[in-house]
């Protein structure tokens, strides 16, 4: 990973407020119920990624990847975060 991005990644992860209005819009979500799966869950588990709080591992690639890029979450968003983007 470069290093130049982290500083980035961690600001744009910092906005998020944890509101949870993403929560309604992610059909991932809608399908598998669980808080890791929304786009505040994979926030807060890329926060701990990137704070060194959390090893990598293949379940939470697994997690990462489940986004299916729709976009639902952006309109949601009350701060605007760009997680897709991340």
């Amino acid at each position: 990973m470069e290093t130049k991005y982290l500083n980035v990644w961690k600001n744009e992860l910092d906005i998020c407020i944890r509101c949870g209005y993403c929560f309604e819009k992610c059909p991932v979500f809608g399908v598998l119920n669980w808080e890791s799966d929304t786009p505040r869950g994979k926030a807060i588990l890329a926060y701990g990624l990137l704070s060194g709080e959390i090893e990598p591992s293949q379940e939470l690639a697994d997690k990462f990847f489940q986004c299916t890029f729709c976009r639902e979450c952006l309109g949601s968003c009350s701060a605007d975060v760009k997680l897709i983007d991340l």
